[in-house]
């Protein structure tokens, strides 16, 4: 009896991996969707919005609705890249590769082979 117990348990590797909420996308995956394209729709409106002269108070509404569909769009392309890769690949890229670049990673970035031992530069030279 006590092992149908634990075996109803989760595990530790079960434990660490966000769950897939919407369309194989995770919510850290539909969070940066969703500010990304709503941000963008607003940004872009309001500019066409005041090029135009039109009501700047519908360039955020409609932004909304724009930012949300493309967030859905995004959110089943994403789901759809996803599959056979492992958890959290696409946010594990976008980190290694974008944010990287605006601050220290805290990732180990090394290209080519692994040395043990001391360099010529070591010495004093």
């Amino acid at each position: 009896m006590a092992q149908d117990r634990y075996q109803e348990e989760p595990t530790a590797h079960m434990i660490d991996v966000e769950q897939e909420m919407f369309m194989g996308c995770s919510a850290t995956e539909l969070k940066y969707a969703g500010m990304i394209s709503i941000g963008a729709w607003i940004i872009v409106l309001l500019l066409v919005f005041a090029v135009l002269d039109w009501y700047l108070i519908l360039a955020p509404v409609i932004g909304m609705f724009l930012g949300l569909f493309t967030a859905w769009r995004v959110a089943r392309w994403i789901g759809e890249q996803k599959r056979g890769k492992p958890h959290l690949y696409y946010i594990h890229r976008l980190e290694v590769n974008l944010f990287s670049k605006l601050r220290r990673s805290p990732f180990v970035l090394h290209e080519g082979t692994w040395a043990l031992g001391r360099t010529d530069q070591d010495n004093g030279k």
